[in-house]
C-alpha cells in the first residue's frame, strides 16, 4: 500500500484547533493545533463489507500487544452484543502511524453484523491547555495526565458478495478547469487563500466495487508519483486512503502568480498525468484508472464574487510598513478589524489595494460584513 495521505498536526472535527490570524490573508500569527493522535482510530467506514473483507482498516501505534483482547486497542461485539475474540495484521508499515487490520477471530460470516470499537487518543491536548492551580500556587494534582480520547463505534454487516477487480482500467472523469480563490495549507497561519487553476478529478468504481466504497483505499498518481497530499490546513489530517477532497475524488491545482510564503504550493503550471487507484486493502482487488494528461493554466477567474475580471490577495503588512509601522494586528477578529501596529492606527484597504497594484484596484471583502480577517482582496475596478 502507498503513501498517499498527509499527516498533520492535529485533528479539528473531534476537539477543534487554535489558528489566530496575524495579516490578512498572507502571513498571520503561529497557528496551533490543539490534539496530535497517535492513534487514529478505523480508516474504513461502516455499513456493506465485501464478503472477502480480511477485516476492518485501523491506523495507529500498537506497540507491544501481549495478545489479550483486553490489551487490544481494538474490540469486536456480535450485534446481539456477545464479545468475540479479536484478530489483527499489519497491511502497511509506510506511515509514522502504522496500518492494520482487525477482524474476528474465526472471520466474517456472511449477512452477520459486528460492532468495532476503538479509542481515538488524543495526545498533546494538555500541553496545550493550563493545568488548574491549587492554593498555592502550583498545578493540581486532580488535573489528570495523560492521553485523552474519544470512542469511536463502526457497525458493519457482512455482504454476500465479493469485492472483485475489473477486466480492464475504469474510467476517470475530469471536471471543468477554473481558475478561481482556494484555501490551501501554510505554516505559520493555518491556512492561506491563494488564486489557483483547479481542476476535479473522480474515479468512476466499477460495479464490483461500487456498494463497498468506504472499505476500499483510493490514491492519486501524479506524473507517475504518489506525493500528491495536499491540505486546505495544516490542523487538517487527511487520513490515509482518502484526499483532501474524500474517497475516489481529487481536486488538483497550480496556483497563479507567487505562492505565499510557507505556503504548501500545488502543482507546476503546464501539463500532468494523473491516475487514481482503488484497493482492498490485505487483498489483491485492485482498480485503476488509465492515465490522462490533463492542463493546469492560469486565468482570470471564472467566478469572482463581484463578476470583475480579476481578484488578488492584499498585503497589509506593506501597507504598514510604507507608513513606518512595525506590523499589524486584528482587534476583534474581523475583516474590519486590522491595525497597524504600534499604536493601532487604522488600514485604509482600498489605499492599500491601490499601492500594491495601482489605481485601477479596490479592497473588496469577500464575505458578508463584518467578514473574516482573511477575507480582502483586491479587485480590479
Amino acid at each position: 500500500m502507498s503513501r498517499n495521505y498527509t499527516c498533520f498536526r492535529g485533528w479539528v472535527a473531534t476537539v477543534g484547533f487554535l489558528c489566530a490570524a496575524f495579516i490578512a490573508p498572507e502571513q498571520s500569527a503561529a497557528c496551533s493545533c490543539v490534539c496530535d493522535f497517535p492513534t487514529w482510530g478505523f480508516v474504513s467506514g461502516g455499513g456493506l463489507i465485501p464478503s472477502n473483507s480480511p477485516g476492518l482498516l485501523w491506523w495507529g501505534e500498537l506497540k507491544g500487544p501481549n495478545g489479550t483482547d483486553q490489551d487490544l486497542p481494538v474490540q469486536i461485539v456480535s450485534a446481539s452484543g456477545e464479545p468475540l475474540p479479536v484478530e489483527y495484521e499489519l497491511v502497511s508499515k509506510d506511515q509514522p502511524r502504522w496500518l492494520w487490520l482487525f477482524r474476528p477471530r474465526d472471520g466474517f460470516k456472511i449477512g452477520k453484523s459486528y460492532v468495532f470499537t476503538t479509542r481515538q487518543i488524543c495526545s498533546n491536548l494538555l500541553r496545550l491547555i493550563p493545568r488548574a492551580q491549587s492554593s498555592t500556587g502550583q498545578p493540581s494534582s486532580e488535573q489528570p495526565d495523560g492521553d485523552l480520547g474519544s470512542e469511536q463505534r463502526i457497525n458493519v454487516t457482512v455482504s454476500d458478495q465479493a469485492a472483485v477487480s475489473p477486466t480492464g482500467p475504469v474510467a476517470l472523469k475530469i471536471g471543468e478547469p477554473i481558475t478561481n480563490v482556494l484555501g490551501i495549507a501554510a505554516g505559520v497561519s493555518c491556512g492561506v487563500s491563494v488564486n489557483a487553476a483547479q481542476l476535479p478529478v473522480e474515479m468512476v468504481l466499477p460495479e464490483t466495487m461500487r456498494a463497498f466504497r468506504d472499505q476500499l483505499y483510493f490514491e492519486t498518481i501524479i506524473d507517475g508519483t504518489d506525493r500528491w497530499s495536499p491540505s486546505a490546513s495544516i490542523c487538517a489530517l487527511i487520513l490515509p486512503g482518502a484526499s483532501w477532497r474524500g474517497k475516489g475524488v481529487d481536486l488538483l491545482f497550480s496556483v497563479c502568480g507567487e505562492t505565499p510564503a510557507l505556503a504548501r504550493g500545488g502543482l507546476a503550471s503546464g501539463r500532468h498525468t494523473v491516475e487514481m487507484r482503488a484497493s482492498l486493502p490485505g487483498t489483491n482487488v485492485l482498480a485503476a484508472t488509465s492515465k490522462v494528461e490533463i492542463e493546469l493554466r492560469c486565468k482570470e477567474p471564472d467566478h469572482p464574487v463581484d463578476g470583475g475580471p480579476a481578484i488578488r490577495n492584499v498585503n497589509l503588512q506593506a501597507y504598514c510598513a510604507r507608513r513606518s509601522f512595525t506590523g499589524v494586528r486584528n482587534l476583534d477578529g474581523t475583516g474590519y478589524g486590522w491595525r497597524c501596529t504600534p499604536g493601532d492606527a487604522n488600514i485604509d484597504v482600498n489605499q492599500a489595494c491601490a499601492e500594491q497594484y495601482g489605481s485601477n484596484f479596490a479592497a473588496q471583502l469577500l464575505s458578508e460584513p463584518p467578514g473574516g480577517p482573511n477575507d480582502w482582496r483586491c479587485r480590479r475596478r
